[in-house]
């Protein structure tokens, strides 16, 4: 769903030319004029959109990924405020230089200050911080799964947190395999553990280890027809990592 000045920036082209041909669309029957609470300008919502029940998704995102790339959507969809300072005098700095936003299921709730320190193969989270109203150990438990699985993704051997930004506190306690939230993981990768029994707590170690498992391998199939292949999208939006900068 989106405004006509999000799909006019989501597809590069002018205010002026996108009007018209979103009105055709309209009256086509491919697109369906909406209005959505606290949005100022009328919305457009794809006839074949579908409400899911749950969101399960786990990502640091992009400055360029599609979900905040236009500010003003991710605003608006989010109350996530974002800009990149790569180019803000470092003392005018408020998160830091490189800063990836963190989606977690259907909200965006923190963003990490990231480099990559390739001459000693580590991943640095030089400030880490936590959208206001969040659950921090939460966070902090699934942003530690996340930024083990981005440092593999860079080929560096390990993550190195400090002390910077309100969420600093709650993930060196998940990386020192503190207990995690009594909730379970919404977006683990792997199975999720069994309930414990009443009054007992959970393994943290067996948490963190099935939450860091790899997928196991699908199984084989006999030769015959291939099956139709299912469309590719996935209904999770578009995550692209990028290259840290190394300096």
């Amino acid at each position: 769903i989106g405004t006509a000045g999000d799909l006019a920036d989501y597809f590069r082209i002018g205010i002026r030319e996108a009007r018209p041909r979103l009105a055709e669309l309209v009256e086509e029957g491919r697109l369906l004029a909406a209005e959505v609470d606290g949005w100022s300008d009328p919305a457009f919502l794809h006839p074949g959109a579908v409400r899911p029940r749950s969101v399960s998704a786990r990502a640091l995102l992009s400055p360029f990924d599609p979900v905040v790339w236009f500010r003003p959507r991710a605003e608006r969809l989010f109350g996530f405020r974002y800009r990149i300072e790569i180019y803000v005098p470092e003392p005018k700095r408020v998160y830091g230089y490189y800063v990836l936003p963190f989606l977690l299921g259907d909200q965006l709730v923190g963003r990490v200050d990231l480099k990559a320190d390739r001459a000693n193969s580590r991943l640095l989270a030089r400030g880490v911080f936590a959208e206001e109203g969040v659950d921090m150990d939460f966070v902090a438990f699934e942003l530690s799964i996340e930024l083990d699985r981005l440092a593999g993704f860079l080929g560096l051997t390990d993550v190195v947190v400090p002390s910077r930004g309100n969420l600093a506190g709650a993930l060196l306690s998940a990386r020192r395999c503190a207990p995690p939230p009594p909730r379970p993981c919404r977006a683990a990768v792997g199975p999720a553990p069994p309930p414990s029994p009443p009054g007992v707590r959970p393994n943290r170690e067996l948490l963190f280890a099935q939450a860091r498992a790899p997928r196991a391998p699908p199984p084989h199939r006999a030769a015959g027809p291939e099956a139709p292949r299912a469309a590719p999208h996935s209904g999770r939006p578009a995550v692209a990592y990028t290259q840290l900068p190394p300096h």
